[in-house]
C-alpha cells in the first residue's frame, strides 16, 4: 500500500466496538472491506457541554461525552464513559487507512475535517504494539473457533 493512501479520508461505518477492550470493526462502504479500530488511533477532541475543547496538562482530550440513555436504579442519568473512546454500532465515521498495515484505521473522527486535518505519526514502537493487538486478537478468535 503507498503513502498516498494515509492522505485519503475513507467513510466507513462502524460494525463493532468492545467498550471493554476500546476496539471496533470498520466497514467500507464501497469497497465491502473492513479495518480495525483501536481507541489510539482516533482523533476526536473531547468538548465541554458549552463545545469548548477540553484541555489536560496542556494537551487537547480525544474522546467524547458520556452515552445518553444508561440510568441508575433511581433513573437518573449515569455519565459512563465520559470523555473516552466510544462508538455507537451504525455510526458513520471517516478515517486514514495505515500504510504498513492496511487494515487498520487511523485519524478516526465523526468529522470528516477532523480526520483531514489530523496528522498520526506512526514510530515503530507503535506499529509493534498494534501488531501485538492484532496477534492477540486472532489468537482469541482461533481458539474460540476450535473450542465452538
Amino acid at each position: 500500500m503507498s503513502n498516498n493512501k494515509l492522505n485519503k479520508v475513507y467513510k466507513g461505518t462502524i460494525i463493532n466496538w468492545n467498550w471493554t477492550r476500546r476496539y471496533g470493526i470498520i466497514r467500507l462502504e464501497e469497497e465491502k472491506y473492513e479495518v480495525l479500530a483501536h481507541e489510539s488511533n482516533v482523533c476526536m477532541k473531547a468538548k465541554d457541554q458549552e463545545g469548548n475543547l477540553i484541555m489536560y496538562n496542556g494537551k487537547h482530550v480525544i474522546g467524547r461525552d458520556a452515552p445518553r440513555g444508561f440510568l441508575d436504579s433511581e433513573d437518573k442519568e449515569l455519565e459512563i464513559c465520559k470523555y473516552t473512546v466510544w462508538f455507537d454500532i451504525g455510526e458513520t465515521v471517516y478515517f486514514n487507512l495505515n500504510p504498513n498495515y492496511g487494515n487498520i484505521a487511523l485519524n478516526i473522527s465523526t468529522d470528516e475535517n477532523e480526520t483531514n486535518s489530523a496528522y498520526l505519526v506512526i514510530t515503530d514502537e507503535k506499529r509493534k504494539e498494534i501488531q501485538k493487538q492484532i496477534d492477540a486478537i486472532t489468537e482469541k478468535y482461533k481458539k474460540t473457533r476450535k473450542n465452538g
